[in-house]
């Protein structure tokens, strides 16, 4: 909605050009001692279009906080944009809140919706509409399928050593859950030092090479075992700690190097 207003302290006449095609839902003049004059098109043909939008109007007697939908979202797969101006204003008052009247609410970057709606309009109707918005049960959003693995990302950063942590991203060495993901976007030289495991090993496209120097400096003989752990770790899609609900008494122990990676897509 947009209101105007011209109590006529300043000026009795009160214009408004309009140069460029705008909207708004609708269109408020509030009552006082000056006038308002509005002044549609200039060099160019402009136009106001005046109509609630498909959702109908922000408007209801009751008041909403953002952070009551926003802090309600679970953790990760959901985007929110806030609609309108930000602004909310007492109709009956003239008072004015900074704060949404809606939101729209849709699936994140790489997730896609499993219920009926592709997005969601969450507007404050009621007191508790929007903290008792329940996304997963009405967008029902979950990752995309791909062919995730546990995976160890090699960056020699800091050594080239296969059994130095710090060889790898986030310190996170391979296991035998892991596959070893190397770029290959500059020549390497990977030292299996010492005796190392992984699930696999997987050299993405680029303009480097990669080379395995499998033995120590000092003869001592080591062994680089690519072999399945006892539970494979690959599969269609990405799940997250906070689905996972653990009972008193229980304790959950992460496997692999808790890094997900497409193996289609290399992401």
């Amino acid at each position: 909605m947009a209101v105007l207003s011209n109590p006529g302290h300043v000026t009795d006449t009160l214009t408004v050009s309009i140069s460029e095609d705008v909207s708004a839902g609708s269109l408020t003049i509030e009552q006082g001692d000056g006038s308002i004059v509005l002044e549609i098109g200039g060099d160019d043909a402009a136009m106001l279009v005046l109509a609630a939008s498909d959702d109908g109007p922000l408007c209801s007697d009751a008041m909403c906080e953002d952070a009551q939908l926003i802090d309600g979202l679970p953790s990760q797969g959901y985007d929110y944009e806030a609609l309108g101006s930000g602004i909310a204003l007492d109709l009956n008052t003239g008072e004015l809140t900074n704060t949404s009247r809606g939101y729209n609410v849709s699936c994140a970057s790489g997730f896609m919706p499993g219920g009926n709606f592709t997005s969601y309009v969450v507007s404050c109707d009621e007191r508790d509409s929007f903290s008792s918005f329940r996304a997963n049960e009405t967008l029902q959003c979950v990752p995309i399928p791909g062919a995730w693995c546990s995976a160890s990302i090699y960056s020699g950063s800091t050594g080239t050593s296969w059994a130095d942590s710090d060889s790898w991203v986030g310190g996170l060495s391979p296991s035998s859950y892991d596959v070893a993901v190397f770029t290959a976007t500059d020549n390497v030289t990977v030292e299996v030092d010492a005796d190392s495991v992984a699930k696999g090993l997987t050299i993405g496209d680029g303009t480097g090479s990669v080379v395995l120097e499998i033995g120590s400096d000092d003869g001592a003989s080591s062994m680089l075992v690519l072999a399945d752990g006892d539970v494979d770790l690959c599969g269609a899609y990405v799940c997250s700690f906070d689905d996972l609900t653990v009972p008193t008494g229980y304790v959950a122990t992460g496997l692999g190097s808790g890094l997900s990676w497409d193996v289609e897509t290399g992401l």
